[in-house]
C-alpha cells in the first residue's frame, strides 16, 4: 500500500498516456505530459529547439527547500541553455509517498522506474529522428543514480554531477528508510543486497560491460563536498580506474572532472568543512562562510509537535 501524494497545483499537463508507445509530442515546441504505468507516474516537460541534433535527459528527484509537490523540474534547463532538446522528467518515486523527499528513480519492488525513462526518452527521440546516441542523461546528486542506470542499461551517455552512484552507502538515514518503504521492502539493507543492478551503478555498469553494451560518463564532482566525495566519487573512480583529479579511464568512455565551490550540496560538521582561501587553499570554513544551515534533532517528533531552534546571524 502507498500513501496518496498530492500533486503540484500548477501541473496541468497537456496529454495523460497509459503506454510509452502512445506518447505523441507531434510539432508542439512545449510539450508537458504524465505516464502513468501501474503504480509509477512520470510528469514529463518536452521543449524542442530547431534543427539540434541532441536530446537531453534532464532528471529530477529531489523536491527542494522548501517541499514542493510533484512532479519537479529544473527550471534552469531550457532548451536555450542546454543548447539541444530537453526532455525533463520527475521522479516517480516521489508520488509514492508523501514522506520521500528525495528519490532516486528506484520505483518499487516490482517496478523499475528507469526502465520507464528509457522507454520516454527513446519515444521522444525517435519522434525528432534521433538514435540512442544521441541521447544524453544529465543528473545531480540522487537523481544522478537514474541517470547513470539509464545510460548503462541503453548504452547511451550520461552526465553524473555530484553523482550517487551506490546506495550501500546511504543506510541508516531517514531518506533510506522512506525509499525502501516505498520500495516494499522492511529495510534499506533489503533494497541494496536483494536488487544491486538497479541500486548500485558499479555493479550495473560491469555486467553491461560483460554483455558488450557500452555507455559514456561524464563525472563533475565538487571536492569541497566531502560526503559525496569520498563515499560516492571516490570509490568508484578507484574501481574503475578514473583519474580522481580529471580525466579518462583507461577504456576513454568514463571522463572525471572536479571543482570546487564552498557552498557543496551537502551539509557537514563545523570541523569538516573547507573552503578555498585567498592563496588557492583549501582552509577550515568560518561562520562567515557558511551558506545554509540545517539541524539534525536527537530525538523524533511526535505528529503535531514542535522544536525550536536558534542561531545568531548579523544581517548586512
Amino acid at each position: 500500500m502507498h500513501a496518496s501524494v498530492g500533486r503540484n497545483p500548477q501541473w496541468a499537463p497537456q496529454g495523460r498516456y497509459g503506454r510509452p508507445e502512445d506518447i505523441n509530442v507531434a510539432d508542439a515546441p512545449e510539450y508537458d505530459f504524465e505516464l502513468a504505468i501501474d503504480k509509477l507516474i512520470y510528469g514529463c516537460r518536452f521543449q524542442r529547439m530547431p534543427d539540434a541534433d541532441r536530446l537531453f535527459v534532464s532528471l529530477r528527484s529531489s523536491r527542494g527547500m522548501p517541499l514542493e509537490l510533484p512532479p519537479v523540474f529544473y527550471p534552469q534547463h531550457s532548451a536555450a541553455e542546454m543548447n539541444g532538446h530537453v526532455l525533463a522528467i520527475s521522479d516517480p518515486t516521489l508520488f509514492l509517498d508523501p514522506e520521500i523527499e528525495i528519490g532516486c528513480f528506484y520505483g518499487t519492488r516490482q517496478q523499475d522506474a528507469v526502465l520507464g525513462v528509457i522507454q520516454i526518452a527513446e519515444k521522444i527521440a525517435a519522434f525528432l529522428g534521433l538514435d540512442r546516441s544521441r541521447i544524453v542523461y544529465w543528473g545531480l546528486s540522487a537523481a544522478a543514480l537514474g541517470a547513470a542506470m539509464a545510460a548503462v542499461k541503453s548504452g547511451a551517455c550520461a552526465v553524473l554531477v555530484n553523482p550517487h552512484l551506490d546506495g550501500i552507502n546511504m543506510g541508516g538515514s531517514h531518506l533510506a528508510d522512506s525509499i525502501a518503504k516505498a520500495f516494499g521492502v522492511s529495510k534499506w539493507e533489503d533494497v541494496t543486497n536483494g536488487y544491486p543492478l538497479r541500486t548500485r551503478v558499479p555493479a550495473a555498469l560491469a555486467a553491461a560491460q560483460a554483455l558488450g553494451i557500452q555507455s559514456k560518463f561524464l563525472l563533475v564532482q565538487n571536492v569541497l563536498d566531502q560526503t559525496f566525495y569520498k563515499r560516492q566519487f571516490v570509490p568508484f573512480c578507484r574501481h574503475f580506474e578514473v583519474p580522481l583529479e580529471g580525466g579518462w579511464d583507461p577504456s576513454g568512455r568514463i571522463m572525471s572532472m572536479i571543482y570546487s565551490d564552498p557552498a557543496g550540496h551537502s551539509f557537514g560538521r563545523p570541523e569538516d568543512l573547507k573552503v578555498l582561501g585567498v592563496d588557492g587553499r583549501p582552509r577550515p570554513a568560518v561562520a562567515a562562510d557558511y551558506t545554509d544551515i540545517r539541524w539534525q534533532l536527537k530525538n523524533s517528533l511526535k505528529a503535531n509537535s514542535v522544536a525550536f531552534v536558534r542561531f545568531r546571524a548579523l544581517v548586512k
